[in-house]
């Protein structure tokens, strides 16, 4: 594992120090200039608070303004000196809204919602608004798995895609791949479970073929049947 050398150890220490003997104000009235320009910057703040720090760093700033704010789908944290000039973003993450949290729960209670990412789309279905991959975590058989939840613009779910440990694939998928692919391995994407809007569930796994020689890509229905095949083969460079 790397290691910081002492010297920024050290300074670190040394600015942490410095942070909490900075007085801060939550109840402040914040300067004009510095509203104007924060409202230019971001016209389209909500959700806004303000905060004022003494500043020890620098003997020529008097203050230090920071705000966390939502601006659309993201959490902000920016912060500018007393002169208001220009604002420097310290923090900027998607936050959860709540139409996305209030269909993803009953979904899958068990899972962590790592990220919610607005992405722009010209799918028919989904329209022009874009959509929100909605991308979680959960456990079984002791370790931690991903997935994503594609919603459209009104928090609708469209499809679930959820990674799952191949010993929990349904019996029938299971004996196919046993009796069918016996030279084969599974990758490190084992199983994928896919529910679409209509509620119709496909399987998907990857099997490495003998000698690495490429990967098999299989598709099952909720029967246990499989749908679709699709061979992907590789060369090494060279060879």
């Amino acid at each position: 594992m790397y290691k910081l050398p002492n010297i920024y150890i050290a300074l670190g220490l040394l600015l942490c120090s410095v942070q909490s003997q900075a007085q801060r104000n939550d109840s402040v009235v914040i300067p004009k200039s510095v509203k104007e320009t924060f409202t230019s910057i971001y016209p389209g703040a909500t959700h806004v608070k303000w905060q004022r720090t003494s500043s020890f760093a620098d003997e020529n700033v008097k203050y230090v303004y920071k705000v966390k704010f939502l601006l659309g789908d993201y959490s902000i944290g920016a912060e500018t000196d007393s002169s208001g000039s220009r604002f420097a973003e310290f923090s900027h993450q998607a936050y959860i809204p709540e139409g996305a949290w209030k269909n993803f729960k009953p979904l899958l209670p068990q899972a962590e919602i790592l990220d919610c990412i607005l992405v722009d789309s010209t799918i028919a279905e989904i329209q022009a608004k874009g959509y929100y991959d909605v991308e979680f975590t959960y456990s079984a058989d002791s370790a931690n798995y991903q997935g994503y939840v594609i919603m459209d613009s009104s928090f609708n779910v469209l499809e679930v895609w959820k990674d799952i440990p191949h010993n929990k694939l349904p019996a029938a998928i299971t004996k196919q791949i046993q009796q069918g692919f016996t030279t084969c391995t599974f990758s490190q994407q084992e199983g994928t479970m896919m529910v679409k809007e209509k509620g119709e569930i496909t399987y998907f796994v990857s099997l490495i073929m003998q000698n690495n020689e490429g990967s098999y890509w299989l598709f099952f229905n909720d029967k246990g049947q499989l749908v679709k095949k699709e061979s992907h083969t590789w060369r090494m460079a060279g060879l």
